[in-house]
C-alpha cells in the first residue's frame, strides 16, 4: 500500500490534469442550471473513473518501459512486481475505470471518447504502435490521451458541444502539448542512454525549448480566453478571477529569480491548476439556488 501512489503515478497526475477535468463539470453545471444533489454525487464516479484513466496511462507506459528502466536507473514501480502482479494491476485499474463509468454509458459521444482515450493510450506506449518514440506524432497521442479526450467525456455528459468547449480543449491540448515535451527533455538523457527515441532526443534541446516556448504563447492566449469566458458566463466567479490574478501577482517575484527558461522547462509553471484546484470545488456550492 505504501508504494500505491508511487505504482499509478499520483504525483503525475493529480494536480495537473484532474483540476481541468473537475472545472469543466463545475462550469457546465452552472450554465446548465444543473447543480443539484444527484449531479454533484456523479462526480464521485466520474472522479475514480478519471483517477482510474489517468493511472491506467502511466501504468501501462511503466509496463513497456520497465526494461528500459531498468537499464538507466529510472524508478519503476511497475517493473518490481512480479509478471502475474503487473497484468494483475493493470486489469484492477482498467476494471475499476470502466465500473465507474457505469453511470454515463447511456452518453454515446462520452463512450465514444472514453474508447478513443484508452485507445490513445495503448497506442502511445505499446508495442509495435509505440507512438511514444515516433516523434510529433507522439507527443500529439498522449496529449489527445490524457487531456482532449477525458476533457471530451465531460462535455459529452452534458451534450454541449459550443465554441466554449472548443476552448476548452484547445487549451487542455497546448497545456498537453507542453508537459509531455517538459517531461522528454527531464528525461533525455537517460533516453539518449537507453536508445529511446522521443522527440526531445530526436531534436536539439534549443529547438524542444522553442516549441515549448510557442505551446506556451499560444496558450497564455488560450487560458485568458477561458478565464474570461468563464467570468462572462457565470459572473459571480468575479471575485475568484482577481484572487487568481493576486495569486500571480505574488509568485512574480519566484518566477523572476529562477528565470523564465527554467520555469518553462520544468513543472513550476502552471497557470490554471491554482486556480482551478484551490477555487472553482467551492463554486458550486454558491450557486446551490440558482
Amino acid at each position: 500500500m505504501r508504494r500505491l501512489p508511487k505504482l499509478i503515478r499520483w504525483n503525475d497526475w493529480y494536480d495537473s490534469k484532474l483540476p481541468l477535468f473537475f472545472l469543466a463539470y463545475y462550469y457546465l453545471l452552472l450554465i446548465h442550471h444543473q447543480v443539484l444533489p444527484q449531479n454533484l454525487v456523479l462526480l464521485l464516479p466520474l472522479g475514480i473513473f478519471f483517477a482510474s484513466l489517468s493511472s491506467f496511462g502511466y501504468m501501462l507506459n511503466d509496463y513497456y518501459d520497465r526494461f528500459i528502466d531498468k537499464i538507466s536507473g529510472k524508478e519503476n514501480v511497475m517493473g518490481s512486481l512480479s509478471a502475474r502482479q503487473q497484468v494483475l494491476a493493470l486489469v484492477t485499474v482498467l476494471s475499476t475505470g470502466l465500473i465507474a463509468f457505469i453511470p454515463f454509458y447511456h452518453y454515446q459521444f462520452a463512450v465514444m471518447a472514453l474508447f478513443f482515450s484508452y485507445i490513445s493510450s495503448i497506442l502511445y506506449s505499446m508495442r509495435p504502435f509505440r507512438l511514444k518514440e515516433k516523434g510529433i506524432l507522439g507527443i500529439i497521442c498522449v496529449s489527445l490521451a490524457q487531456r482532449v479526450f477525458p476533457l471530451l467525456i465531460v462535455f459529452s455528459i452534458f451534450e454541449h458541444f459550443r465554441l466554449d468547449t472548443l476552448i476548452f480543449l484547445a487549451l487542455s491540448f497546448l497545456i498537453g502539448l507542453r508537459w509531455i515535451l517538459i517531461h522528454q527533455l527531464l528525461d533525455r538523457d537517460k533516453d539518449i542512454q537507453t536508445k529511446v527515441e522521443t522527440f526531445a532526443t530526436s531534436e536539439a534541446p534549443e529547438r524542444t525549448y522553442n516549441a515549448m516556448l510557442c505551446f506556451f504563447m499560444v496558450e497564455v492566449i488560450a487560458a485568458a480566453v477561458l478565464v474570461g469566458m468563464i467570468t462572462y458566463m457565470v459572473y459571480l466567479m468575479f471575485p475568484l478571477l482577481i484572487a487568481y490574478i493576486l495569486y500571480e501577482l505574488y509568485l512574480y517575484p519566484l518566477w523572476k529569480r529562477l528565470g523564465f527558461q527554467r520555469m518553462l522547462s520544468s513543472y513550476d509553471l502552471r497557470l490554471l491548476p491554482p486556480f482551478t484546484f484551490s477555487g472553482f470545488p467551492y463554486g458550486p456550492l454558491s450557486y446551490w439556488d440558482v
